[in-house]
């Protein structure tokens, strides 16, 4: 069975189990914010179906390789939104996290490397 076929499933039965607790979860708890979740469908059919093909993507990823070479790829997303928040906000890092995002950058590329 191809990677991503596998990727697939582990996707649908994920998401079909929260899709399931969730709604429960709010069916008791708040009926009204789930007839609101229901009603506003339209305006997050895009999201969840980019959130659907990220999962996608990390259910490939761990049907491939390791689990912690995948957990340690997806830490790029932390350069990534560090860059953003420089670019698009002007945040700047404390030495404390000057120190981390260098970590990160060491751990990828020892990843990148197989060192």
């Amino acid at each position: 069975m191809p990677a991503w076929l596998i990727g697939a499933w582990g996707v649908l039965f994920a998401q079909t189990a929260q899709s399931l607790l969730l709604g429960g979860w709010l069916a008791a708890r708040s009926p009204a914010s789930l007839r609101a979740t229901v009603t506003a469908w339209r305006i997050s059919l895009v999201a969840g179906g980019a959130g659907a093909l990220a999962s996608l993507c990390w259910f490939t990823a761990f049907a491939l390789t390791t689990a912690a070479n995948v957990r340690t790829l997806g830490m790029v997303e932390v350069v990534f939104s560090y860059l953003v928040s420089r670019r698009l906000l002007r945040e700047k890092l404390e030495i404390a996290e000057q120190a981390g995002l260098a970590l990160v950058v060491v751990g990828l590329l020892c990843l990148g490397l197989q060192l």
